[in-house]
């Protein structure tokens, strides 16, 4: 058998391979097109103008009494005029829509108390996670002649301190305490003991 001499075999061809650069660019173009395309797809799509009026037809005229009239406008001249008349200046409206604001409080914090249905009452000036918070709200209430306690609950592993006045069975007192409180704007809420 004869051997085979590959030294004088011709090199295989190579096929010309494409630059990386070419394939970064081309890569490049097709994301730039997909983006301008969810970019297009984003904007708000302009709504035709809605026409308010209704427009009736002229009565008919008589033929010796017609005058020349003026001639009709164009088609483009109208859209510009009915464009015109829904431009939104947000500049210009928002100083048409504010509103002054009174210097003086409501009227609200001079109304009485409401009233309320007879039996004990509990008022809870603040539920607190710190002791020292609520002690805090205690001492106030003290420094205005209220009496409280703080009670200490624990609800799904947190420990809070509720800060309350009374049982109060005495509606006088009761309604003593509520305007008290809201004279010196300390948030409470009324509670009915169960009987």
């Amino acid at each position: 058998m004869a051997t085979r001499d590959y030294k004088r075999r011709p090199p295989a061809k190579k096929k010309a391979a494409v630059p990386g650069w070419v394939w970064l660019l081309a890569g490049l173009a097709v994301g730039l097109l997909v983006a301008f395309l969810v970019w297009l797809d984003k904007l708000p799509t302009p709504k035709p103008a809605a026409r308010t009026a209704v427009e009736k037809p002229a009565p008919a005229k008589d033929a010796r009494s017609v005058k020349k009239e003026a001639p009709a406008k164009a088609p483009d001249a109208q859209a510009r005029e009915e464009r015109k008349g829904l431009a939104y200046d947000f500049y210009t409206l928002l100083p048409e829509m504010e509103v002054p604001v009174p210097d003086n409080e409501p009227a609200a914090r001079g109304l009485p108390p409401t009233p309320v249905a007879p039996g004990s009452y509990v008022v809870q000036v603040g539920a607190f996670r710190a002791l020292k918070d609520a002690d805090a709200r205690k001492a106030e209430l003290a420094l205005l002649g209220i009496v409280s306690s703080i009670q200490v609950i624990t609800i799904d592993s947190n420990t809070l301190h509720r800060v309350r006045i009374g049982p109060l069975s005495d509606m006088n007192r009761l309604d003593q305490v509520r305007s008290t409180l809201k004279q010196h704007d300390i948030p409470f809420m009324l509670l009915r003991e169960k009987s």
